[in-house]
């Protein structure tokens, strides 16, 4: 498609120490065009139990995942905006 905006999302998942059976979770995502222009980072974090991340890891991604799409929508909507707002148009003669 020639309007398709093509984008890049990056993740950083970096874990605290034990603490009480659980563990900080952090995920750092990162969202830019292919180019490397940076269009907005999102970050998350909770106290995790360690048996969820050693033996729950699917369904714990879908939660991440699920948590992550409206935040996720508003910066692709703003990189769209940002794509019209920038496209320059040749005035007609």
């Amino acid at each position: 498609r020639r309007n398709r905006l093509d984008l890049v999302l990056d993740a950083t998942i970096t874990s605290g120490p034990a603490i009480g059976g659980r563990r900080r979770l952090s995920l750092v995502w990162q969202l830019s065009e292919p180019g490397g222009r940076t269009i907005g980072r999102l970050d998350q974090a909770n106290d995790v139990e360690i048996v969820v991340l050693e033996t729950g890891w699917p369904a714990l991604a879908g939660v991440i995942a699920q948590a992550l799409v409206p935040e996720l929508r508003a910066l692709i909507a703003r990189a769209e905006q940002d794509r019209r707002d920038t496209v320059y148009r040749v005035p007609a003669r």
